[in-house]
């Protein structure tokens, strides 16, 4: 099973964001040392604001998790499932938001940044090393034929309420990865060169990223590309 991720959350200098009180600083100090088994979510300095997530049934889900106050226990067992494949773009930015606010590691992690330089490594950004990644708005128009509206990244979702443009642009994400993904991963399937899994999907544990099912460090590396400056993609062997 596999699903179309993204989280968008509230940077520090974002627009609209309030200066931390001093009780604040104190208090995510606190939860940026607290090991996962000490750990108890102090929302008052929580950043990431939304997850979405698309299963390609139809329906996208945006979930606010501030406005929830709780992490609801299927989104847990989705994280933590190595079967369920969470396909995104930076999804290790996101993996990270989602550990340093709930502790909560996420597993099965699909980084579309690599897997659509391994499908079109003539196309995306080949003079570049292969760890620079393509963005979502770029896969999608060359994967999908779809524009995506970006202005709204920036926007402010420190907001109680968050706008009817905010909501969908936070779905468009979703879906986009999951279709974006289903279409390069067929594209993989049909490829004639071996292409291994680990040259683009992770776990993250411990905001570390790791070798799926190992305690291995990863790293984006590929044979096909060169790891000199300026050189970029070489050719598929």
């Amino acid at each position: 099973m596999s699903i179309g991720s993204n989280a968008e959350w509230t940077a520090d200098n974002a627009p609209g964001a309030k200066r931390k009180t001093q009780g604040e600083k104190n208090a995510k100090k606190r939860q940026q040392t607290s090991t996962a088994a000490h750990f108890a979510v102090t929302w008052e300095v929580v950043k990431l604001r939304v997850l979405q997530i698309y299963w390609g049934n139809g329906i996208v889900y945006v979930i606010d998790l501030p406005a929830m106050k709780e992490i609801p226990q299927e989104l847990e067992r989705v994280c933590a499932s190595p079967a369920i494949i969470k396909a995104g773009t930076g999804i290790f930015c996101d993996a990270g938001r989602l550990w340093k606010d709930f502790r909560i590691n996420l597993f099965s992690c699909v980084e579309l940044g690599l897997a659509s330089k391994l499908v079109y490594p003539e196309i995306m950004r080949p003079r570049a090393f292969y760890s620079e990644l393509v963005g979502l708005a770029e896969i999608a128009e060359h994967v999908c034929g779809m524009k995506l509206d970006k202005n709204h990244r920036e926007s402010d979702w420190s907001k109680t309420v968050l706008t009817s443009e905010q909501l969908e642009y936070a779905a468009t994400d979703a879906y986009a990865s999951f279709e974006c993904y289903t279409r390069l991963q067929d594209e993989i399937d049909r490829c004639e060169y071996n292409i291994p899994r680990d040259w683009f999907t992770f776990d993250v544990v411990g905001n570390a990223r790791v070798k799926a099912g190992t305690d291995v460090k990863w790293t984006a590396e590929c044979k096909w590309w060169s790891k000199e400056l300026g050189v970029g993609f070489l050719a598929r062997h």
